[in-house]
């Protein structure tokens, strides 16, 4: 594939991430609001479950619903083409915003549950997206730096998003906790038009066969044909549920602790994900410069622990916790978290056949989505309990992860 086609093609990619991430960012700040707010919230007096565990319900059921949509979407991209996954996935969270404001103008919060999982099945277009670049990459490092640009326009997105969903703010009632959604669907329909005129249909490889699940986690498993594999997959899943934890909590302990605002929430992740940006363009390049792409998810994963440490022992103080501390640590998190998750991506576009590239970040993704389900069900109720000890979880999952790698490094 000629480069100025290589470059169209990540353009094409990049744009798309960006807008999906806006989607994606906006719900953060205003979570808290949606099960919290007694007032125009979408939890009631007599909900069966409480507040607190349908707020980690609400992220469990994203990546529960992606553990099937992100492998399924990545392997009929090996058969059917890369495009028409990615147009159809696209559509689907296009409709999963529209619900999602409907369920916020009815009060409806299981509706809004709903919205979450079908959100989540559509969001395997994403792998599909992963699959395009590896299939543009000849190497690790090339991997690495292919995958940055992407990563790049992720942030950006997760930058704006939060900006769009402290919106909210601005208005009163069930319509500003519905202007962002709005937004995030105006936004989707431009994504959606500008994928179906733009992005080029690639077509691995044709079949007859009849559609079948089943074989479709068979060819995605297959993929794992290695001890070698299986060991990192451990280490790639015990490192995405430390994080998970973390993301997946943060914004509720800010606002019960801090008693952060939407606006506020919404800054904190704008702080943050400038951190991943300067990460990516400046940090990621000098590193790859005079380090190995092994090397560099080992040290980002230590200092991804490191940082967890710090915020558990300050958490414990219940009373005098400093909330500088936490944006600091958080900082330095999110400037080596990136690192971490293009470098292992890299690495396992590289142990994967061309043909299967597909499969392989459909069978990342279920990893992703398994890991995050189980942290949003842990965060739904430790957060409210104990949320000092759900970082040291978080930070010895973490540390495990980085054994692995520090271990393995020389063997990959």
């Amino acid at each position: 594939m000629k480069s100025t086609n290589s470059k169209a093609i990540l353009f094409t990619l990049c744009l798309f991430i960006f807008i999906d991430s806006i989607s994606a960012g906006i719900v953060y700040p205003i979570m808290p609001e949606l099960f919290l707010n007694a007032k125009y919230g979408l939890v009631s007096s007599s909900s069966f479950l409480s507040p607190q565990m349908l707020y980690g319900l609400a992220f469990a059921l994203f990546p529960l619903a992606g553990f099937l949509g992100m492998p399924i979407i990545g392997s009929l991209s090996d058969f059917y083409g890369r495009k028409n996954l990615i147009v159809i996935g696209m559509f689907g969270i296009c409709i999963s915003d529209v619900i999602s404001c409907i369920s916020i103008f009815t009060h409806d919060v299981y509706l809004f549950l709903f919205s979450r999982l079908i959100m989540g099945f559509c969001a395997g277009a994403f792998v599909v997206g992963n699959a395009i670049i590896a299939d543009i990459s000849s190497d690790e490092k090339s991997g690495m730096n292919n995958f940055r640009w992407p990563m790049i326009a992720s942030i950006l997105g997760f930058v704006l998003g939060p900006l769009i969903g402290s919106s909210a703010a601005l208005a009163e009632g069930s319509s500003s906790l519905s202007l962002p959604f709005l937004i995030a669907l105006a936004l989707g329909w431009l994504n959606l038009y500008m994928l179906y005129k733009y992005l080029p249909n690639t077509l691995n490889k044709k079949s007859t066969e009849a559609f079948s699940i089943w074989k479709v986690f068979k060819s995605m498993y297959s993929v794992l044909n290695s001890k070698l594999l299986i060991v990192l997959s451990i280490s790639y899943m015990l490192f995405q549920f430390c994080i998970g934890l973390f993301i997946q909590s943060i914004s509720l302990y800010l606002a019960q602790s801090f008693g952060y605002s939407t606006g506020n929430i919404g800054l904190f992740f704008t702080f943050m994900c400038l951190g991943v940006a300067i990460s990516s363009m400046v940090i990621q390049p000098i590193l790859l410069k005079f380090m190995e792409v092994k090397s560099v998810v080992s040290i980002s994963v230590l200092i991804v622990v490191l940082m967890l440490l710090v915020q558990g022992v300050n958490e414990l103080q219940t009373v005098d916790a400093s909330l500088w501390l936490v944006i600091v640590t958080s900082f330095i998190l999110y400037l080596f978290l990136p690192l971490a998750g293009t470098g292992f991506t890299s690495i396992y576009s590289n142990l994967s056949s061309k043909e299967n590239k597909g499969s392989m970040m459909g069978l990342m993704g279920q990893m992703y989505s398994v890991t995050w389900f189980m942290g949003g069900i842990l965060v739904g109720y430790m957060v409210a309990a104990d949320e000092a000890m759900m970082i040291f979880i978080a930070s010895g999952l973490g540390f495990i992860s980085f054994l692995i790698c520090f271990f393995m490094k020389r063997f990959v």
